[in-house]
């Protein structure tokens, strides 16, 4: 799950523009101009009503995008909020046997029952309360070849940057947690602009990369002027098109999902590479 899944962002789209839809709907029903139908909105409701109607789903779907903690409480309260202001609303379309509005207002209750559920299931509820499926909130890292001086001395090659540190593969053994004094000069092969970065990082990982040992770090006791340059650097690298893991999202990504979907059944819920490593026989 490198990126926020495809159901939750769908969801929180269509809270988006559920006042645009319902205006849509009023103006198809009651035959008039949508702009006329929200200044009716404005002039005949309370600031309660204006806020409900334009305000209320648009923070459930901020909520839903966000996908942090306090996003389920929120959504949960809003969901909550719109089912218990509905239900008078609901018996005055029935008393005036207004049956295709009710009809409309039904379905749309049913809908926010169904979403709620879906929210509510643990495969779907754990991305917002566990911080640590989130894998869309990792920084891209960059791919590399960049020569690099270790502790002033050792020489590395970094194979891929990302704002918040580097990976590295170098010939001399480093050990874990210490800091270290690293030092590269990044240069844009189609300008004259380079990037020189010299900094202290926390070497936090060790891996063998083609029988040579590479060590993930992280900047630390960054100076202004170097998160400016390491921030400089980052965005040139998007926009000199680098690749990158994960790898840009585009609309195919969407469609791919889709057919995956509808051939498999899979992808409608968050994807948990959390629990998939805890399952026993899992390397």
């Amino acid at each position: 799950m490198e990126y926020k899944p495809w159901p939750l962002l769908i969801l929180a789209f269509f809270h988006f523009i559920e006042p645009i839809s319902k205006i849509t709907f009023y103006s198809i029903f009651f035959h008039v101009n949508p702009l006329d139908a929200v200044a009716i909105e404005y002039q005949m409701g309370s600031a309660l009503h204006i806020f409900e109607f334009f305000f209320l789903f648009p923070i459930a779907g901020f909520a839903i995008f966000a996908i942090k903690k306090w996003s389920f409480p929120v959504f949960v309260i809003v969901e909550t909020w719109v089912f218990i202001t509905n239900i008078p609303y609901l018996n005055e379309l029935y008393q005036s046997n207004q049956t295709w509005l009710l009809g409309f207002f039904v379905f749309f209750s049913i809908l926010n029952i169904v979403v709620v559920s879906y929210l509510l299931l643990p495969a779907v509820r754990i991305a917002y309360l566990d911080p640590r499926i989130r894998w869309w909130e990792a920084k891209p890292r960059y791919s590399a070849n960049i020569e690099a001086k270790v502790n002033n001395q050792a020489t590395g090659t970094i194979k891929n940057i990302s704002s918040s540190g580097i990976f590295i593969t170098t010939d001399k053994n480093l050990l874990l947690e210490p800091e270290i004094d690293i030092e590269f000069t990044l240069k844009d092969p189609l300008s004259s602009k380079e990037f020189h970065i010299k900094s202290k990082a926390l070497v936090v990982h060790k891996f063998i990369v083609n029988n040579l040992e590479g060590y993930g770090a992280r900047y630390t006791e960054l100076t202004a002027s170097n998160q400016h340059l390491i921030n400089s650097m980052i965005k040139h690298l998007e926009q000199a098109n680098i690749d990158r893991r994960p790898p840009r999202r585009n609309i195919l990504d969407f469609f791919q999902w889709i057919t995956i979907l509808l051939k498999t059944g899979k992808g409608l819920f968050p994807q948990n590479k959390l629990s998939a490593a805890n399952k026993p026989g899992s390397p």
